[in-house]
């Protein structure tokens, strides 16, 4: 199916730093200020976003945002074959990343951004897959890891010091700590901010499978996992 906006149509780069093993996938969908996510091969919004049928080039998304730009759509990216994102909800406060969240950076060291609010940390690796019968991905507390059926939302702000390339990974380590160990489910830094924009979270849900806490199916029957700020 050919896309509503395509990518022959000129439009300007609104994220020029983003790395090109992102830039050079097909899995990229547009959102809207509410997260909700849009379609870029066929008229619907509020899709799933882990259905290939509305993904679509760098050039068509940013295309879209161009069109459509009374809308101030954003930018996003399905998760899946090989690529993982990581995020870390409410680690940044007056543009210092917590220590414990910047020690995971360093260690990562592959492209890292902030997230559209400024308050969270995305992370993106390449060669590592969530644990099979393990879902495609679980958030627990402030932390999220997905290699499938999510997206991310993308805002383009490189993490000063992190690589301009998605690397190649070895994240058993971090499954161990955020899952297995459960270790950001009660930080005690982000515990009531987190609870705070979970609340925000609600109204939008059934909009579609939101990178973060949405659980797999449908997007009618979403529940309170839902959406990367």
């Amino acid at each position: 199916m050919n896309p509503l906006f395509p990518s022959s149509v000129a439009a300007p780069d609104v994220a020029p730093d983003l790395p090109s093993e992102l830039k050079n996938l097909n899995r990229w969908i547009v959102h809207d200020k509410q997260k909700r996510p849009y379609s870029i091969t066929t008229e619907r919004m509020m899709i799933d976003p882990s259905d290939p049928l509305h993904w679509g080039s760098f050039a068509s998304a940013l295309t879209a945002v161009a069109i459509r730009k009374q809308e101030n759509l954003g930018l996003g990216i399905a998760l899946g074959d090989g690529l993982t994102g990581v995020d870390f909800d409410d680690c940044v406060k007056d543009s210092v990343i917590r220590t414990d969240v910047q020690a995971i950076l360093n260690r990562i060291d592959s492209y890292a951004e902030f997230s559209l609010s400024g308050s969270g940390i995305h992370i993106f690796v390449s060669g590592w897959q969530f644990p099979s019968g393990d879902r495609n991905g679980r958030k627990v507390g402030s932390a999220e890891i997905y290699s499938g059926e999510r997206y991310f939302t993308v805002s383009g702000k490189r993490v000063p010091g992190t690589p301009t390339t998605v690397n190649d990974r070895n994240l058993d380590w971090l499954y161990e700590r955020i899952v297995v160990n459960r270790e950001f489910a009660d930080s005690p830094d982000t515990a009531n901010a987190t609870q705070t924009v979970k609340a925000g979270k609600l109204d939008i849900l059934s909009a579609g499978r939101i990178v973060g806490e949405t659980p797999v199916g449908h997007p009618a029957n979403l529940d309170s996992q839902g959406l990367v700020f």
